[in-house]
C-alpha cells in the first residue's frame, strides 16, 4: 500500500509541478579555510576560540559563526582584518552565538522594554514574528487539503517552534505576532504557549498575543476566518480566566479589521469578530489594517456619525477598544494623511536605513520622500512606532550583499546595524524579527545588548557615514539628494501603474550598495501585479492591492508628463528601464558571476543555514503547498532534508574544528 501511495504522490508531483521529485543529494563539504595557518598562526587563533567554545554553540550558530569568518578572512587589501581583529570578530560571533547557554544565569541579558507611546504599553524593542515557523502556508481550515493539526503538533516543526517560544519568553521578548493567512502558524503557536503553561514554565501574564485577520471579500468570508482563528484561542483562555489563573488585566490582545468599502460593511466585520472576543471584555490594541490606499484613509478618517471611525469611537468610549491604530504599506502621502488625523495612537509602519519599501520615492509632503517624516511626526504625537520587516523588506540583511558587510565593518553584523538604526536613530519602539529557528535571534540580540553602548554606538554612526559616503560616490550627490524627490506615486493616474519611486529606489540599492538579490525579489512583486491594460485605469487600481501596490515599467509608457517635475527626466528614465534589464523575469541567469562581481553584486555571505518549514513565501507555489499536504509533508516542500544537511555540515565543522586544535596542541 505504501508503494502505491508513493508512485500516486509522485505522479502527481509530475503532473503538478511539471517534473519529478526525486530526492537530491544535498551533501555539503564544510568549508575550513579560515582556520588554515599562513604562517601567520591567525588559523590556529580563530580554532582556539571555537574549541574552547565548542560544546555551547548551537549547530545553526556554529554554520552562520563560519559563514562569516569564512567572507572576513577572504578579505584583501583596504578591508584585511589583522590577527586581532579576526580572533575579536571571532570571540564576538561566539559570545552571540552562546546566548542560550546564559538564559538561567541571575544576571543573564533580559530585551530591553520601552513605552508604546500614548498607550503606555512596557513594550519589548524586539518582536517575534510569526511568519516563518510554520508547517506549512496551507490555511488549517480547508476540507481535503488541509493538514492534519495532530500530525502538525507532534512535528519537527512544532518542536522547534516550542523552542523559540520559551526561549523569548526567558529573555523577557515576550511579543508574539502572528496571523490567520500565515498557514498553521497561529495553530502551533497557541499550542506552544499552552504547553509551556501547562508545565508551568510560563503563566498567562508573561506574553503578549497578536494575530491578524485578512477582511475577505464578504462579511461571511470574514466570519468564517475570525472564528477559526478564535476557535484556536478563546476556550483555552477563557478556561484560564474561568479558573481564576489569569485576569483579563495579565494580558494584552490586538486585533486588526481592514476599512470595507462601506461603514455597513465595516460594521458587520467588527460585529463578527465582537460576537467572539466580547467573552474577554475588551481589545487592547485595535488596527485599521493595511490602510494603504486614499480610498481607505478616506474612509477610516471620516469621523462623521454612521462612519466607521465614529463607530469604533463609541466602541472605546463603552470601555471595548483600549487604543486605536492602523498599520500601512501605503504611500508617504498617505500615511501622513493617517498620522497627522492625531486620531491613532500607534501605527506599524516601513522605514529603514536602506529605504521605505513602497514609501520609498512617493512625496512626503514636507518636501522630501518616504516613511521617515511620518515616523518623526508620529512620535512628535506621542504615538507606538512598530517597524514592519527590518531584516527582510529593510535589505535582506540575513543575506547581505558584500558591499554592505564591507561597509558595516567586522564590528557589527548587517542585521544588528539595521536593528540598532532603527530604534536609536529613527526612533522605533519595537522591531519586528521574522523567526524560523532561535539562532536567528543571535544578532539582533547581540545589538540590543548594545542598546545603551557607547562604544557600539559609534560603530553604528560610522557605519551609517560610511553607507551614505557610498550612496553619493556610485550614485552622485546630487541623485541622492534630488533622484527621488518630486516623482508621483503609482495611485496617480498618469503612471499607469507603474511605481515610478519604487523602481528608481531599486536602481538605487542594486548600483549603491549591491542589493541584485534583494531587489530582484521585490521587483518580481511589481511584475507579478494583477493589471489588464484591456480595462480602465480605475478598473485596475480598485483591483490592486494595497498591500502591494504598483506595477514594473512598461515600454510603451510616455514618460514625458510623469517625470515632469523631476530634476533629470532623462536620467530618471534610463536609470527605470536599465532597473527592468536588470531585474526582469529571467534576468537572473543572464548574468555570471564575473559580470555579478564586476557590477558589485556579490553576497557576503548567508545567515539561512536551513530553509524555514514552511518555505519563503516569495517562491512558494499553491501547486507546491497542496503536494505537501496530500503526501503528508513528502513531496512538494519538504525541508527536513535542509536540515539534515545543516546538521552534516554542522557535526563535519565541529570535527575539523577538534582536529585542527588537537594537531597542534
Amino acid at each position: 500500500m505504501a508503494s502505491k501511495r508513493t508512485s500516486f504522490v509522485t505522479a502527481l508531483s509530475t503532473a503538478i509541478l511539471g517534473g519529478s521529485n526525486t530526492d537530491e543529494d544535498m551533501k555539503e563539504e564544510s568549508s575550513t579555510a579560515f582556520m588554515i595557518d599562513e604562517n601567520d598562526g591567525i588559523g590556529q587563533a580563530i580554532t582556539d576560540v571555537l574549541q574552547a567554545n565548542l560544546e555551547k554553540i548551537p549547530d545553526d550558530s556554529l554554520i552562520k559563526i563560519t559563514h562569516q569568518l569564512e567572507f572576513w578572512r577572504s578579505q584583501q587589501k583596504e578591508h584585511a582584518l589583522s590577527k586581532e581583529d579576526l580572533v575579536d570578530l571571532t570571540q564576538r560571533l561566539v559570545h552571540a552565538a552562546t546566548w542560550r547557554s546564559r538564559l538561567e544565569d541571575e544576571n543573564a541579558f533580559r530585551v530591553p522594554k520601552v513605552r508604546f507611546g500614548r498607550t503606555e504599553i512596557q513594550m519589548p524593542i524586539i518582536t517575534c514574528g510569526g511568519m516563518r515557523l510554520q508547517q506549512t502556508w496551507c490555511p488549517d481550515n480547508i476540507p481535503i487539503l488541509s493538514p492534519n493539526h495532530n500530525s502538525v503538533l507532534a512535528g519537527d516543526s512544532q518542536k522547534n517552534l516550542k523552542a523559540v517560544v520559551e526561549c523569548c519568553i526567558k529573555l523577557g521578548l515576550n511579543h508574539f505576532e502572528t496571523a490567520r493567512m500565515y498557514g498553521t502558524s497561529e495553530l502551533q503557536f497557541i499550542d506552544a504557549l499552552l504547553a509551556l503553561m501547562e508545565e508551568g514554565t510560563i503563566k498567562r501574564e508573561d506574553f503578549i498575543f497578536q494575530t491578524k485577520v485578512a477582511p475577505g471579500n464578504s462579511f461571511q468570508e470574514f466570519e468564517q476566518k475570525f472564528k477559526a482563528s478564535w476557535d484556536h484561542a478563546k476556550n483555552s483562555v477563557l478556561a484560564l480566566m474561568e479558573e481564576g489563573t489569569i485576569k483579563r488585566e495579565d494580558f494584552i490582545f490586538q486585533t486588526k479589521v481592514a476599512p470595507g468599502k462601506t461603514f455597513h460593511d465595516f460594521e458587520q466585520k467588527f460585529k463578527a469578530s465582537w460576537d467572539h472576543v466580547q467573552k474577554l471584555g475588551y481589545i487592547d490594541l485595535f488596527s485599521f489594517h493595511c490602510v494603504s490606499k486614499d480610498s481607505e484613509v478616506d474612509f477610516v478618517l471620516d469621523e462623521a456619525e454612521g462612519g466607521c471611525y465614529a463607530f469604533i469611537k463609541s466602541l472605546q468610549a463603552q470601555g471595548k477598544i483600549k487604543h486605536i491604530g492602523f498599520s500601512t504599506h501605503g504611500t508617504a502621502e498617505t500615511i501622513m494623511r493617517m498620522v497627522n488625523s492625531n486620531l491613532f495612537s500607534y501605527v506599524n509602519i516601513h522605514c529603514h536605513f536602506f529605504g521605505s519599501y513602497h514609501g520609498e520615492g512617493t512625496p512626503d509632503t514636507k518636501g522630501g520622500h518616504g516613511n521617515l517624516a511620518c515616523v518623526r511626526r508620529a512620535k512628535i504625537l506621542d504615538m507606538g512606532v512598530f517597524q514592519i520587516s527590518p531584516f527582510d523588506k529593510g535589505g535582506k540583511l540575513y543575506k547581505p550583499s558584500a558591499t554592505v558587510a564591507k561597509a558595516i565593518g567586522h564590528q557589527l553584523t548587517p542585521i544588528g546595524f539595521a536593528a540598532l538604526h532603527s530604534w536609536k536613530t529613527l526612533g522605533f519602539h519595537t522591531v519586528s524579527v521574522g523567526l524560523a529557528r532561535p539562532s536567528d535571534l543571535d544578532e539582533v540580540l547581540e545589538a540590543a545588548c548594545g542598546f545603551q553602548n557607547e562604544k557600539v554606538l559609534n560603530y553604528l554612526e560610522q557605519a551609517e557615514v560610511k553607507l551614505r559616503n557610498i550612496a553619493k560616490e556610485k550614485l552622485g550627490t546630487e541623485w541622492c539628494e534630488k533622484g527621488l524627490v518630486n516623482l508621483p506615486s503609482c495611485y496617480q493616474k498618469n503612471t499607469n501603474g507603474i511605481a515610478i519611486g519604487h523602481i528608481l529606489w531599486l536602481h538605487n540599492v542594486c548600483s549603491a550598495y549591491g542589493m541584485f538579490e534583494f531587489a530582484k525579489e521585490r521587483y518580481a512583486n511589481l511584475e507579478s501585479a494583477p493589471w489588464d491594460d484591456s480595462k480602465s485605469y480605475e478598473a485596475n487600481l480598485e483591483k490592486m492591492s494595497g498591500g502591494n501596490s504598483g506595477r514594473g515599467f512598461q515600454p510603451d509608457q510616455d514618460f514625458t508628463d510623469v517625470l515632469k517635475d523631476h530634476y533629470n527626466p532623462e536620467l530618471a528614465k534610463e536609470k527605470i528601464a536599465e532597473t527592468h534589464r536588470w531585474l526582469k523575469k529571467g534576468s537572473k541567469e543572464t548574468f555570471t558571476q564575473e559580470e555579478r562581481t564586476a557590477m558589485g553584486w556579490e553576497e557576503a555571505y548567508s545567515l539561512t543555514v536551513w530553509e524555514e518549514f514552511a518555505g519563503d513565501p516569495s517562491f512558494i507555489s499553491p501547486a507546491k503547498v497542496i503536494l505537501q499536504n496530500l503526501s503528508g509533508g513528502w513531496f512538494g516542500i519538504n525541508n527536513s532534508r535542509d536540515r539534515k544537511q545543516s546538521l552534516s555540515k554542522a557535526k563535519s565543522l565541529r570535527s575539523s574544528i577538534r582536529s585542527s586544535f588537537a594537531s597542534t596542541s
